[in-house]
């Protein structure tokens, strides 16, 4: 689903999508560390440069791309007097 039509969206629908988004944003964000993180330490044992290496790299702006689209979806909430703790 497209920014814009989360946004249009009651407040209540924003808060149950924000909720998913951010465990799968920060999911996706320490599964992408934890890879960068393997592939630092193969590439000091080794000193072989191998094709996964660039996989962490690859994932990188889709990590950011999505806390922005989270960020973009907090603001709407705090724009319309949404806390995001309220159910």
């Amino acid at each position: 689903m497209k920014i814009k039509d989360i946004l249009k969206l009651k407040t209540e629908e924003i808060i149950k999508i924000q909720k998913k988004k951010r465990i799968g944003t920060w999911f996706l964000g320490i599964i992408v560390l934890f890879l960068f993180a393997i592939k630092i330490y193969d590439y000091s044992k080794t000193n072989e440069f191998d094709s996964m290496m660039i996989l962490p790299v690859v994932f990188l702006p889709i990590v950011i791309l999505e806390f922005m689209k989270l960020n973009k979806i907090n603001k709407e909430l705090k724009s319309r007097n949404a806390n995001g703790k309220s159910n």
